[in-house]
């Protein structure tokens, strides 16, 4: 068996709290020889911090809204932590849309998306 080399590997960061929709992300990331890294939605913070002294993320998904919390609010954090990193937002939500975009975020996937969307987008924002 051959692993792929870990520092070559690009690195995606995907912040959402259904199981469903990250499945759908470990398909296509694992498919694709990604590296997808998945915090838990109450510790995203230091997950992060630790990310971004570890590997270099190509890639953010970030669902707008979360327990407790939206995925705008996150945005400095990410902008911070992953300077000129791709920030992609989520929803169901159409009027998320505009919050996104009010942000800065001018990429974003309407859910539910299908694999097709997810891999073409992968494939042409990352860095």
């Amino acid at each position: 068996m051959t692993w792929p080399n870990f520092e070559k590997t690009k690195h995606i960061l995907v912040i959402d709290d259904h199981d469903a929709v990250i499945s759908t992300f470990k398909i296509i990331l694992e498919a694709n020889h990604y590296m997808g890294h998945y915090p838990n939605v109450f510790d995203v913070k230091p997950h992060c911090q630790l990310l971004s002294n570890t590997v270099t993320i190509s890639m953010i998904f970030i669902d707008y809204q979360l327990p407790g919390y939206t995925g705008v609010d996150l945005i400095p954090t990410l902008e911070t932590l992953f300077p000129h990193t791709p920030i992609i937002g989520m929803s169901s939500c159409y009027d998320a849309r505009q919050l996104f975009i009010n942000h800065g975020i001018l990429t974003f996937l309407n859910k539910p998306f299908n694999l097709h969307q997810l891999q073409h987008l992968i494939k042409h924002r990352s860095t």
